[in-house]
């Protein structure tokens, strides 16, 4: 146990470093490679017509996990753009995908989720989905989210969940998908979280997809949610976010390891 804390301290200071350097990187060209989308998109889109359109990509199976990653995705809200940040590029996607050598896309829009469309209207996870290039496609697609959903019954809540899962396939084809579900900002969690969280594992369950739960994985305690605070409220500060990026990355590993052996 020591070992592993050892090996996990390790990490985050790596991460932190990393996060260090990306602060003094010019912000723009940092998004060139990894854009964070502000703006709304361009026309509303139904879900469930999404979810079922026709499509030539070949159906999802157990054998398309162990695929090696080489460029992934990362859809969400808030956390994904990096709020809180002293830039954008210090946010736990960035680092994340740092930290493993991958090619990283972030497509980040605070207030949304699954169901909750944002400020600006039409920016659900799916909506937002279907305006990305289908090519190069993604070997990994990570959706952070669930905060901003809490409220929407947990019939609507898990139908949308599942039918983001279907478009993604279609849209990407074989494509190893990872749902990370509500990060608390404060503790005890509030109930209403904890039930999107369990909305959230549930509907994962029923696609057969990844549920990374950091609720029930105590990310959050009473001894570290003070010191990973950051300026804008129930948001991290860089610390907070190479914390978040450590044990997602740490997660990630440990379940591509378990898909690269079955």
């Amino acid at each position: 146990m020591a070992r592993f804390a050892l090996a996990r301290d390790r990490r985050l200071w790596a991460i932190l470093a990393a996060a260090s350097l990306a602060a003094v990187i010019t912000t723009t060209a940092v998004l060139e490679h990894s854009p964070v989308v502000h703006g709304p998109a361009t026309h509303s889109v139904s879900l469930a017509a999404l979810a079922h359109r026709p499509h030539s990509a070949t159906a999802h199976t157990a054998l398309d996990s162990a695929a090696p990653i080489h460029d992934a995705l990362f859809i969400g809200a808030s956390y994904t753009q990096g709020l809180g940040a002293q830039t954008p590029n210090a946010g736990y996607a960035y680092l994340t995908g740092r930290e493993e050598g991958w090619d990283t896309q972030v497509n980040g829009v605070s207030g949304t989720g699954y169901l909750n469309p944002g400020p600006r209207g039409h920016q659900t996870f799916a909506e937002r989905l279907a305006h990305l290039p289908s090519h190069p496609h993604p070997d990994l697609v990570v959706f952070q989210g669930g905060r901003n959903d809490v409220g929407y019954p947990t019939s609507q809540l898990r139908a949308a969940v599942i039918d983001t899962v279907a478009l993604t396939r279609k849209r990407f084809g074989p494509v190893q998908i990872v749902l990370l579900g509500p990060i608390p900002a404060e503790v005890p969690v509030p109930p209403n979280q904890i039930a999107v969280e369990n909305t959230l594992r549930a509907a994962a369950a029923s696609c057969q997809v990844d549920f990374v739960d950091p609720i029930a994985q105590h990310w959050i305690t009473p001894q570290n949610e003070r010191g990973y605070a950051g300026h804008v409220p129930a948001h991290p500060d860089n610390e907070g976010y190479a914390y978040i990026a450590q044990r997602l990355a740490d997660d990630l590993d440990t379940l591509l390891a378990q898909h690269s052996t079955n």
